[in-house]
């Protein structure tokens, strides 16, 4: 049997990525349909542009976006957010990741929402800071990196998921928002509970 080996284009980011870059590659590989291009890094300085052209996607590098093309850089225009936020607006990944999403464009962008300033002490930030302040190659940065994205968004999905069931029992809620009142399990008693 004859099998031919087809390669796929890459999706690019750039050399020494950080958070922006991984989190926007993460998301195309996670929820974009790029599971199985390779990743590649440039120099963002002087990217090789026959890479870039030749990428599937190319994120947080290139001057360019236009998302038609899978094009995802911010730089060159100060009213765009992040790379991370352009390829999340762009694709079908869920919602419940939106606080992720905002702590990185917001570590991005040097803004204190979404935690951004405690992260660059103790979060997300610091533990990535940490990661490349010892020798690692790109590719050792970004596997790491999705380690960690890929146990939060397990944990911000599991929040979703127990949201989601809370309210399916929900039968009253008082004003405050403090009591609720559940169906109860199979005895179908109503009871008070503290959120």
């Amino acid at each position: 049997m004859d099998e031919t080996v087809t390669t796929l284009p890459p999706i690019v980011g750039h050399t020494s990525p950080d958070w922006d870059c991984i989190a926007a590659l993460w998301l195309l590989q996670r929820y974009g349909g790029f599971v199985e291009h390779p990743v590649r890094f440039v120099n963002t300085g002087t990217p090789n542009p026959e890479l870039l052209d030749a990428a599937a996607a190319v994120v947080d590098t290139g001057r360019e976006h236009d998302p038609a093309r899978r094009r995802f850089d911010h730089h060159h225009d100060a009213t765009l957010p992040s790379a991370t936020m352009l390829v999340w607006l762009a694709s079908k990944a869920p919602a419940w990741l939106g606080p992720l999403i905002d702590l990185v464009d917001a570590g991005d962008r040097g803004e204190s929402r979404g935690g951004a300033d405690m992260s660059r002490l103790v979060g997300i930030h610091a533990l990535l800071s940490s990661f490349k302040a010892t020798p690692h190659s790109d590719a050792e940065v970004y596997a790491y990196g999705c380690t960690l994205l890929d146990g939060i968004a397990a944990s911000l999905h599991a929040r979703q998921r127990a949201r989601e069931q809370l309210a399916s029992c929900l039968v009253w809620r008082s004003a405050d928002g403090l009591v609720v009142a559940l169906e109860g399990g199979d005895q179908g008693v109503t009871q008070a509970a503290h959120e």
